[in-house]
């Protein structure tokens, strides 16, 4: 189907349109040629000038300006003010079309005898058509286009051209209708009248015809040239009519002359009736109500009498005739040498050329006779006719035989004269008018090369006609075995995410050859080299698709020497590649493949407007080992390779970011971006209408001037194709703000968005979404990462839901390595536990980031002909926890040894969706700001409790008692355990009774829980990271000249803050303690405080946990001073003895009454601090307390961290090489049998689990479930719970006594499961409970 918006498609309408004008024009010109001798009379004065001569005069001329004036505009080839001539084009154009129906309106009224009820209505309907077209003048724009070199119309009014032609259309229709009226009531039946009819239908039908074109075109709206195409050939065509009936009236001449017998009577008038007689005996025949007289031939009409030749045969009238009182319609006749002696001149017929002049018929027997006749007797004449006839001139006429053979021979000279210069004209507007265009042009060599070009720019990217007949992939590597994959539970993608089924998949030639129960046969076609896998009734998933990843370009660990994200040369830098950035050795896609993901589009990052052009690559590691043969379907220019000429182009994709991080960086404004984006895309549009200039032309075969090579820019061609609509592009933004600029600059160039990343304030301003040009994107987004800056902290976990159910695509990304996309399913996972259905969280990171990016056709579903991208899982893929068994990439398996666990069978099927009542409804209400403080209450008694999780002894061992009839009871008041009971519940019967006050609540079978506790993301200390005046700040480094300002450890508790989001976030998660250490990068942080989530503030009773509860250094590598530096500073400060300040505090440390927790990596670090602790213990005589924060190597020396026994707090707990001294982590399930915390765990080393960053801490309860499900061994519920409440509570020395009153109420499961929620936290120190 043709896209009329098509650039080159309107470049091809206005070389079309252009022809017509020079059509138009010669026709015209032609026309006026023709008709020229009529215009000379009136000029020359033989024909006396009537006023409606003057509209016949404007109507033709100004025509004929107005298409000078538009071949001016399309043929000139220097800069001119194009507005200004089409302003004057449209007005003398309209004119003429406004004349044209005057003219006919005239007739009309003549025709009515000036009636008042047909000429005022007619005038009013005329004065509104002339407004009308004068007001539309103004109507169409054009400017001068230096690409095309002449003048080009940018837009016209459609709406208000419809109603110029429609107005004139129905005009027209009335007059005419009139006009028939007023000719059909008559009874008579005359040239005159037949002249009159014929004129009025053939008029209008051509009128119409070409104004209905026009009209049609600009209701159609298809472009700004077809808008205007039919405009001139309408405006011709009325003229022309108009004109030829004008002046065919004018010059009206026949053997007939109708005198109409009822007239008025006046002084000096007698009425007149009776028979005509005639020499030759015929008399005159009445008409109903009247008698009319003729005269056959009416060689001279005049009131001074009427002559006809002898062997003349009079015609009686039957009807009354037609009465024509306009002063223009006079006719003469040289058609026929008159019968008299005397000069031939030019007679008229006056007809009623006033009320006075009106010619009537006489009421007596009325004879017409001439003196120089006597066989024609002429009775005596009325009184007023003889006055009359007095002042009339008399004329001589002249025999015929008196004519010479020239003179008769002169109309066919006129005739051939005036034929040949209308041909000649025509011929010369063509060739004259168009300029260049017309001659001959030349096809030279290159021309199939640039016609091939031409029409490749045009074609849009897709999959080939033959793709889904394919039967190898263009990635299958050579010698790769067919893998058979049988007896499987298929989630296949298709029904919209709901089709499951049970059976088997085959894969072959790098396709998935086969899906269902294959029959024995097809097995055996593929050869003895096939695989068997039996799938004992696992889940087979398409491979995970990451649509936003910067794996391979930020490899890991963090290098500076591949560190190829951004680029900072400029705001705009859309001829950057990622892939020319990608780390085939990047330890990323090892581990991502592990988690499921097969394929990532890697993306420039967001510190530029315009960051580059994006890639997609399958994270494989191919035989080629580059990057470019990672790429799947480059585009057919990358490496000079050529593209079938039956294959449409690949997809291209380029990242865009508006917000804050241009700003950041560049130290400007969000207007600043948004100017950088328009003058960025002005250039490419300037770049793309050069070229659809040169197509057109070379198209067209008008190859003179055309240089050999289509126009290019190398920098502006990605922006190019962007606007030709062969981009996929994905904009990183988040506000409203940003969308807002967003929707007017691709409404402005009119280019399409696929996906908005982040997008963290979508869900707010969904209709603006909606306004994107070319129909809304998808969004992709995170499931709960929040709030590191401003335009990140409206955020909603219900966000995924939410714009779901508003009909919007929505898709989970990581971001790598911001999350690492090893575990982006658990994005989909989290999505789904706040409302996402469960298909649709599939899809998220499957179908609908394939579909978005452009390869739906070949990834995203489990189906024959697609890609052999298929991932075996251990578990449901919506379970916590899940982990792929096998990844197929290309049909070619990737975990060479996986490690497999058996997972228990409620991990088979989809979880469960907590009952979030009011989450998303609250989340649009309060613009992503929803109370969240929970609501205090002084009695409240949990029911229906299934288990209790209770800590017992100095060890606080965590024991789990179950109610087997899950009817437990538990009755906090005033925050305090004030009854319990699991096995009968009427044991607290007497708690609840008579108590007005009390609240009840129902877990329904859930469970009651230690509060958990969180370290390592600030809470309390940041409220949004990239804020400054939300944070407490940086401490001063000790080897800063301005620490002696201080000269003192920095206190966290100094500067904390309550009521974060965060925090609360945190609280109604079931953590109900944070430790915040101070925000150093130094070697020394400061002091750090244990404080209560749900405090309100500092002074709250209960708030704060303990004041101090740690003494927190960093070791590192990398920086100034040195590891050995570093680990020399501890030495001597530990070994001092001075009590004070600094000093002091790390004396308590050596004493062994102050923990001292080192933020470390490194294995070989950790080895020098034991050697270090050791040291200082054996000098000091006290055991030091020391635990390792981060730990990623701490595996490595797990024996030797028992021994000393040093606790260690692992972070993340789902470990990633980011930097170099933790690149020896231990990754877990699939890639190997333990993890750090279970490698340490396996030698009792105490052990916990932190966070990265503050929003982290709202999810602390599933990061234990992974802790508990990523190794081959798994563990226990107890030990799980353990790693995030009482061992961080023994490694930071805080009291028991602090901290076991602190209770989670979890409705509908336990604190692992996913279908649980959150209800309630009862703190016997802060001596309340808050119900959420």
């Amino acid at each position: 189907m043709t896209n009329w918006m098509n650039p080159v498609v309107i470049m091809q309408d206005a070389a079309i349109f252009e022809k017509i004008i020079l059509v138009m024009t010669g026709l015209y010109i032609w026309e006026i040629m023709v008709t020229l001798p009529y215009d000379w009379s009136i000029i020359t004065g033989k024909r006396k000038f009537k006023y409606p001569m003057a509209f016949y005069f404007l109507c033709r001329y100004s025509l004929l300006l107005s298409c000078i004036g538009i071949n001016i505009a399309l043929n000139t080839s220097k800069a001119l003010n194009c507005q200004a001539l089409y302003v004057f084009n449209e007005l003398v154009g309209n004119t003429a079309v406004a004349t044209a129906s005057t003219l006919l309106m005239l007739r009309t009224v003549a025709i009515w005898s000036r009636s008042p009820y047909i000429l005022y209505p007619l005038v009013v309907l005329s004065l509104g058509q002339w407004a009308i077209l004068l007001h539309g003048v103004i109507i169409v724009n054009a400017s001068w286009s230096s690409v095309a070199g002449q003048c080009v119309v940018d837009g016209a009014a459609p709406i208000f051209l419809d109603l110029i032609y429609i107005y004139t259309m129905s005009f027209d229709l009335i007059v005419l209708v009139l006009s028939c009226w007023g000719l059909v009531r008559t009874s008579g039946r005359s040239d005159l009248w037949t002249l009159l009819f014929k004129d009025g239908i053939v008029y209008f039908i051509v009128a119409f015809s070409a104004n209905c074109c026009a009209a049609v075109l600009i209701l159609l709206n298809l472009n700004p040239a077809m808008n205007i195409i039919m405009s001139v050939p309408a405006a011709v065509a009325s003229a022309i009519v108009a004109c030829r009936g004008f002046v065919r009236l004018s010059t009206w001449n026949t053997r007939e002359v109708y005198l109409p017998s009822h007239v008025q009577t006046g002084p000096g008038r007698q009425a007149m009736s009776g028979a005509v007689h005639t020499s030759n005996g015929s008399n005159t025949k009445k008409g109903p109500g009247f008698d009319m007289t003729f005269a056959k031939p009416p060689r001279i009409a005049t009131l001074s009498g009427l002559t006809s030749p002898s062997n003349a045969n009079p015609k009686v009238a039957d009807g009354p005739g037609v009465h024509i009182s306009m002063e223009a319609y006079t006719t003469h006749d040289r058609r026929q040498p008159s019968p008299y002696h005397g000069d031939e001149k030019d007679y008229e017929l006056d007809l009623e050329e006033g009320s006075e002049s009106d010619v009537m018929a006489t009421p007596g027997s009325v004879t017409y006779t001439h003196s120089d006749n006597p066989h024609i007797r002429l009775p005596e004449a009325p009184s007023w006719v003889k006055e009359m006839a007095d002042k009339l001139p008399t004329y001589q006429p002249i025999p015929p035989q008196g004519r010479s053979k020239h003179l008769q021979s002169r109309p066919r000279q006129w005739a051939l004269l005036l034929s040949t210069l209308g041909s000649f004209s025509l011929l010369a507007s063509w060739r004259v008018l168009s300029g260049p265009h017309a001659h001959t042009h030349h096809v030279p060599l290159h021309a199939q090369r640039v016609l091939d070009e031409c029409a490749t720019m045009r074609q849009m990217p897709g999959p080939s006609a033959s793709f889904a007949s394919r039967l190898r992939s263009e990635r299958f590597e050579p010698g790769t075995k067919a893998q058979y994959i049988h007896n499987a539970t298929i989630w296949t993608g298709l029904k919209d995410g709901h089709d499951v089924i049970q059976g088997d998949i085959l894969l072959q030639n790098g396709l998935i050859w086969a899906v269902g129960q294959i029959p024995e046969d097809i097995i055996k076609q593929t050869g003895t080299g096939v695989e068997h896998i039996n799938a004992h009734g696992a889940w087979v998933t398409p491979g995970i698709f990451d649509i936003h990843s910067h794996i391979g370009v930020d490899a890991l660990p963090l290098l500076q020497g591949t560190d190829d994200t951004n680029s900072i040369k400029g705001l705009t830098l859309p001829w950057l590649r990622s892939m020319d950035g990608i780390n085939v050795y990047d330890e990323a896609l090892a581990l991502s493949v592990s988690g499921g993901v097969t394929t990532s589009l890697i993306l420039p990052g967001s510190a530029d407007a315009i960051g580059g052009q994006a890639f997609v690559i399958k994270l494989r590691q191919t035989s080629e080992g580059s990057p470019s043969s990672m790429v799947l379907e480059p585009p057919f220019s990358l490496n000079n390779t050529d593209k079938p000429s039956t294959h449409p182009p690949h997809w291209r994709h380029m990242k865009h970011a508006t917000g804050e991080n241009p700003s950041r960086v560049y130290e400007g404004t969000r207007m600043d971006t948004m100017w950088a984006f328009r003058s960025a895309y002005e250039e490419a549009r300037k770049v793309r209408d050069a070229q659809d200039a040169y197509c057109v032309k070379a198209e067209s075969g008008l190859w003179n001037g055309l240089g050999p090579d289509v126009p290019k820019d190398l920098k502006w061609e990605a922006l190019v194709d962007v606007l030709r609509g062969k981009v996929k592009l994905n904009i990183h933004s988040y506000s409203p703000s940003d969308f807002d600029g967003l929707v007017r600059l691709s409404n402005e160039f009119k280019f399409h968005i696929s996906a908005i990343h982040h997008a963290h304030e979508a869900y707010l301003v969904m209709p603006l979404l909606e306004k994107f040009y070319g129909g809304k994107p998808a969004v992709a987004m995170f499931a709960t990462n929040a709030r590191y800056k401003q335009e990140a902290y409206r955020h909603s976990e219900f966000a995924p839901q939410i714009l779901h159910e508003a009909g919007f695509d929505v898709i989970m990304k990581s971001d790598h390595p911001v999350l690492n996309s090893r575990y982006l399913l658990y994005e989909a996972v989290q999505a789904h536990m706040y409302g996402l259905p469960a298909n649709k969280a599939i899809q998220a990171v499957t179908t609908t980031p394939a579909r978005t990016a452009g390869f739906g056709h070949r990834l995203g579903l489990v189906q024959p002909g697609y890609d052999a991208d298929v991932v075996l899982w251990d578990s449901h893929p919506l379970a916590l926890g899940a982990t792929p068994k096998q990844v197929f990439i290309d049909g070619i398996p990737q975990l060479s040894k996986p490690f497999v666990s058996e997972k228990s069978s409620h991990l088979q099927h989809a979880p469960s969706t907590p009952e979030w009542k009011t989450g998303a409804k609250e989340a649009l209400k309060f613009k992503g700001l929803p109370p969240i403080k929970g609501k205090s209450s002084r009695k409240v008694a949990f029911i229906n409790i299934g288990t209790i999780w209770k800590r017992t002894g100095e060890e606080r061992a965590l024991i789990e008692v179950v109610s087997e009839q899950a009817n437990g009871v538990m009755v906090f008041i005033n925050g305090s355990l004030s009854c319990e009971s699991l096995q009968d519940a009427t044991g607290c019967a007497s708690s609840m009774e008579g108590d007005r006050g009390i609240h009840v609540v129902d877990l329904k079978g859930g469970c009651m829980a230690p509060g958990l506790v969180s370290f390592g993301g600030q809470l309390g200390l940041i409220e949004i990271e990239q804020e400054p005046s939300t944070n407490d700040g940086e401490v001063y480094e000790p080897f800063d000249s301005k620490f002696a300002l201080v000269g003192d450890l920095d206190r966290a508790v100094d500067g904390l803050s309550f009521e974060g989001r965060s925090m609360l976030l945190a609280y109604r998660a079931g953590v109900t303690t944070s430790i915040a250490a101070p925000m150093g990068s130094s070697l020394i942080s400061g002091l750090s405080v244990a404080f209560s989530n749900g405090g309100a503030h500092p002074l709250e009773h209960g708030a704060i946990v303990h004041n101090i509860t740690a003494l927190h250094v960093k070791v590192a590598p990398g920086g100034q001073p040195s590891v050995s530096t570093q680990i020399g500073l501890l030495r001597q400060i530990l070994l001092s003895k001075d009590e004070s300040k600094i000093t002091g505090w790390f004396r308590k440390v050596a004493k062994g009454e102050l923990p001292i927790i080192v933020h470390v990596n490194s294995a070989d670090i950790m080895a020098k601090l034991i050697l270090l602790k050791g040291e200082i213990e054996e000098k000091a005589g006290s055991a030091i307390k020391m635990a390792f924060f981060g730990a990623l190597e701490a595996h490595i020396l797990a024996p030797e961290i028992a021994s000393a026994d040093i606790g260690v707090v692992v972070n993340p707990a789902r470990a990633t090489p980011m930097s170099w001294d933790s690149r020896r982590i231990l990754p877990g399930l699939p890639l190997s049998e333990d993890t750090v915390i279970t490698s340490l765990l396996k030698h009792n080393v105490t052990v916990a689990i932190g966070i990265l960053e503050g929003w982290e801490a709202r999810n602390t309860r599933f990061e234990l479930a992974w802790a508990a499900l990523g190794s081959k061994v798994q563990l226990s519920k107890g030990q799980a719970l353990a790693l995030g409440s009482t061992n961080l509570e023994k490694i930071f020395g805080i009291p028991s006594s602090a901290v076991e009153g602190d209770w989670v109420a979890y409705r509908s499961g336990d604190m692992f499961d996913l279908g649980s929620q959150v209800v309630g936290a009862a703190s016997e120190r802060r001596r309340q409970v808050d119900l959420f």
